[in-house]
């Protein structure tokens, strides 16, 4: 083995439930100090994906599982629905709504939806029951249902929203403010992965536990008949065994958020995530979350006893909008591969070798920007992989080791196995590139041969 320690290796160590390097303790109140001047720069890289909020917790005893800037505020977008859908169970329960109940759409609520808004697009008059508008709300977020059930609950939308805060501080969403009951946009409405756990929390104990029926509303694969029946939005449902609910979100300045659940042997983990790049990769992202949550609470490893003991923290939340300007995977740059390797999958797709890197990446503890890292193609049958490199080879040895307890599959190259991969992924590489410029010039050939049949009719 290579005596030499890469100056990008560091040794770990646990700090409040992650794997850090012991310096980073010390600069971890640096970080705090400079958190005003993150507000300056552009989010993507004050918050790179590989560092937004992340939280697995037991949802029956609120034990953490796994948490990182669990604190942080972020925009919850339409994860906003949870409250809302908490407080018209809450009024069902009370007896101040019935499920058969008729509700009229009015034209406040018909007007919230517009173009790229998510809604039933109901008329102003249309009458709805509570259930199937509570249905349409939460598996296919939709923003009129939102308003309509807010107006029937508490009379008007703004007496709503003073609810939800209300609700809120209750429950000890400390970092949370509501301005609205569907979670379009508005830079004063914030929460927190923290904030959200507890909302799931109280969701499950006053009417999931007791009332499993209620699951439907989280869980439906679909809403509606015929024509208008509509798949949930949740991606985890149909990926993950076991999933069980609950609720997405999407706003281009907030990302793509996930509150989820999934059951095994009789135990619910579940999971936040914020600020992911697409509906898919938040759902991979959180699955492996989840996986790694029930292997931990099998093992009972606990970052807290409660996600109530998480601390939120005074910064601003990030405008994440540059997700909806460019989606940018982290594609391996191998320009001078240097020292060890190692290789995570392989996987169906660039998005699962991206979204097995960053959570494994937080599940083993290694500092994000501690080494160079990224996904490819690789060169024969299309499948990707996700690689960090400039190791020496205990140091990849010792990370596909940690990488395997995670339930990644890892292997390790030595520096001329690696090279020869870079170099083929390159020219792999470099004639899709080829073949899809050839296709571009084919179509702009079709395109300028249509027009000028068309102009010759004329």
């Amino acid at each position: 083995m290579s005596g030499r320690r890469s100056p990008h290796f560091r040794p770990v160590c646990r700090v409040h439930g992650v794997f850090m390097p012991p310096v980073l303790r010390y600069l971890t109140a640096l970080a705090l100090i400079a958190a005003t001047l993150l507000a300056a720069t552009p989010a993507a890289r004050a918050f790179p994906e590989r560092q937004r909020p992340a939280l697995v917790f037991e949802l029956t005893s609120g034990r953490v599982l796994i948490a990182r800037h669990a604190g942080q505020p972020w925009h919850p977008a339409s994860l906003t629905k949870l409250m809302t859908g908490y407080l018209v169970l809450n009024a069902v329960a009370r007896g101040e709504l019935r499920w058969r109940q008729m509700v009229t759409v009015s034209k406040r609520a018909a007007a919230v939806v517009r173009a790229g808004i998510a809604g039933f697009g109901a008329k102003p008059g249309m009458k709805m029951t509570v259930r199937r508008m509570l249905a349409n709300l939460l598996v296919r977020s939709d923003a009129d249902m939102a308003v309509a059930l807010a107006e029937a609950v508490a009379g008007s939308e703004a007496a709503f929203v003073r609810r939800m805060n209300t609700t809120a501080r209750l429950l000890g969403m400390s970092a949370t403010r509501f301005v609205n009951p569907h979670g379009l946009h508005d830079p004063a409405q914030v929460s927190t992965a923290r904030d959200m756990a507890l909302l799931a929390m109280a969701i499950y104990r006053d009417h999931l536990k007791a009332n499993p029926a209620n699951w439907r509303f989280f869980n439906s694969s679909h809403v509606g008949e015929g024509k208008r029946k509509r798949r949930n939005r949740n991606h985890l449902l149909f990926l993950m065994k076991g999933a069980n609910g609950m609720k997405t979100g999407f706003l281009c300045a907030a990302g793509f958020n996930l509150v989820a659940s999934a059951e095994r042997g009789g135990r619910i983990v579940a999971a936040v995530v914020m600020g992911r790049k697409s509906a898919l990769s938040r759902a991979l992202y959180a699955r492996t979350l989840l996986e790694a949550g029930f292997r931990r609470l099998a093992a009972r490893r606990f970052v807290s006893s409660h996600v109530r003991r998480l601390n939120n923290v005074a910064r601003p939340a990030p405008d994440m909008s540059d997700i909806c300007k460019r989606s940018q995977l982290q594609i391996a740059d191998f320009t001078g591969p240097q020292g060890w390797a190692a290789m995570l999958g392989p996987y169906k797709g660039l998005l699962r070798a991206e979204a097995a890197l960053d959570a494994t990446l937080l599940l083993t503890g290694l500092d994000a920007t501690a080494l160079p890292a990224g996904i490819a193609r690789l060169p024969q049958g299309g499948r990707a992989a996700a690689f960090l490199w400039d190791m020496t080879e205990a140091e990849a040895a010792a990370f596909c080791a940690r990488a395997r307890r995670t339930g990644a599959t890892c292997a390790t190259l030595a520096p001329p196995e690696f090279r020869r991969l870079a170099t083929a992924i390159g020219k792999a590489r470099a004639e899709r590139a080829r073949k899809a410029a050839m296709r571009r010039k084919a179509r702009a050939r079709q395109r300028a041969a249509r027009k000028k049949a068309a102009e010759k009719k004329k």
